[in-house]
C-alpha cells in the first residue's frame, strides 16, 4: 500500500540522483540548490501530510477541522517566501529540479503499483 512516508522515503532517495543532475549541469554550487529546494520540497509534503491527517481526523471527531486549515495556509505562504527565497539564490533549473524529487517519489510509488498490478485487474480495496 502507498502511504505518505513510502512516498517520502523514494523522493529522498531520488534526491542524490537530481543533486547530481543539478551539479552536472550548473556546477557545484547547482548542486546545493537541488538539494536545498528538495530539503524544502520534503518538508513541505511531510508537513502537509501531517496537517491533512489533523484536519481529517478533527472533522470526522465533530470538533470543525481542529485550527488545520489556518496552519494549511500558513505554511502555503511560508513556502512560498522559501522557494522565493531559492529562486533569488540558486539558478532557477536546480530550484526546478529539487521540487521534482517530490515527483519522482510519486513516479516510482505509480510505476511500482503499475508492475504489481496484472492488465485488466484492479487493485483490492483496502478495509
Amino acid at each position: 500500500m502507498t502511504t505518505q512516508r513510502t512516498i517520502l522515503r523514494d523522493s529522498a532517495l531520488a534526491l542524490p540522483f537530481l543533486a547530481g543532475l543539478g551539479a552536472w549541469l550548473e556546477g557545484p554550487w547547482g548542486g546545493v540548490g537541488v538539494v536545498a529546494s528538495g530539503l524544502v520540497t520534503l518538508m513541505n509534503l511531510a508537513l502537509l501530510g501531517w496537517l491533512v491527517d489533523r484536519l481529517v481526523r478533527a472533522t470526522a471527531a465533530g470538533s470543525g477541522g481542529g485550527g488545520a486549515v489556518p496552519l494549511i495556509f500558513g505554511k502555503m505562504m511560508l513556502v512560498l517566501a522559501a522557494f522565493w527565497a531559492l529562486l533569488a539564490t540558486f539558478p532557477a533549473i536546480t530550484v526546478a529540479l529539487g521540487l521534482g524529487a517530490g515527483i519522482a517519489g510519486l513516479m516510482a510509488q505509480a510505476v511500482a503499483q503499475t508492475l504489481h498490478v496484472p492488465a485488466g485487474e484492479l487493485p483490492a480495496e483496502d478495509a
